[in-house]
């Protein structure tokens, strides 16, 4: 909208707008790989991923974040104190092999109220996929493959009414900047 309406605000005041719009918004302000700090809104930048092919599952029904969120307390956010080591399982990702170091905590109590969406992040998984998940707090599940005919493989076994299935890749910085002419 700030290049559309030629608003001319600077990267400091969208990035106040979008932290007040939520956690996760100021990310696309940059795009690219980067680790989430604080409320998710302190971004580092994480050096780039390989292109990778993406199989986004999008069942016939949506999930509110707020109801998502009202299933647990907010210290089941929160790691132990054993920490998350972000670049090692990053490294793995990079050499494409599988990385069970990926992980959504939202996931164990959205797969109980409706298992399919599980049962779909486990085909991806068995079709190939390097990492799978909920996207965020759902409903979307989404698989990482390192090539396309995994993807496809993984696609064409699936028959589930009323779900859609959108295939894509990933894009690097650079691209996404240059597409979305972020500053």
């Amino acid at each position: 909208m700030n290049d559309a309406l030629d608003l001319g605000l600077s990267h400091g005041t969208l990035l106040g707008m979008a932290r007040r719009l939520g956690a996760d918004v100021p990310f696309f302000l940059r795009g690219g790989l980067a680790r989430g700090e604080g409320r998710g809104d302190r971004l580092r930048s994480l050096a780039p991923l390989p292109a990778l092919h993406m199989l986004l599952a999008v069942p016939p029904f949506s999930l509110p974040t707020a109801e998502v969120y009202a299933l647990f307390d907010r210290e089941s956010l929160t790691l132990d104190g054993a920490g998350f080591r972000m670049r090692p399982a990053l490294g793995r990702l990079r050499r494409r092999s599988a990385v069970p170091m990926f992980w959504n905590d939202l996931e164990q109590h959205v797969f109980r109220l409706h298992s399919d969406l599980a049962d779909v992040r486990d085909e991806l998984r068995a079709g190939g996929a390097l990492v799978a998940g909920l996207s965020g707090s759902g409903s979307t599940v989404f698989g990482l493959f390192a090539k396309q005919p995994q993807l496809t493989g993984a696609l064409e076994k699936k028959d589930r009414e009323g779900w859609e299935f959108h295939c894509c890749k990933t894009i690097d910085t650079c691209t996404y900047l240059a597409r979305y002419r972020f500053p």
